[in-house]
């Protein structure tokens, strides 16, 4: 939970997509190129993408609608794609990237 806080209260979460929008509001698109110097933003941006891959072929995951809502509202559902299609059941998803969020689907 620590490491999910940053120093100004909010998720990480809130920080990789605060991080993120900024980046489209400079830039205009979502499609980060691979020599961007925030390679942490980067992986962030691939797990996002894969999550939401996920959720548009009706799998389980977890995530909160808020969060859900935030993606899909600022458009990464729609941005090419960070690095190779990673096929990823639910399961694998909740070992890879455990959370404490609601499961949807």
């Amino acid at each position: 939970l620590l490491l999910q806080k940053r120093l100004g209260g909010g998720s990480l979460w809130d920080n990789y997509f605060e991080r993120l929008a900024m980046f489209k509001a400079a830039e205009g698109h979502l499609n980060i190129p691979d020599d961007y110097p925030d390679k942490s933003l980067l992986m962030w941006l691939s797990r996002q993408q894969d999550i939401l891959h996920l959720y548009s072929a009706g799998q389980p995951l977890e995530i909160l609608p808020t969060q859900l809502k935030k993606l899909i509202a600022i458009g990464v559902c729609e941005s090419k794609r960070v690095g190779p299609a990673v096929k990823m059941s639910s399961r694998t998803m909740k070992r890879k990237f455990p959370s404490k969020k609601v499961v949807l689907g």
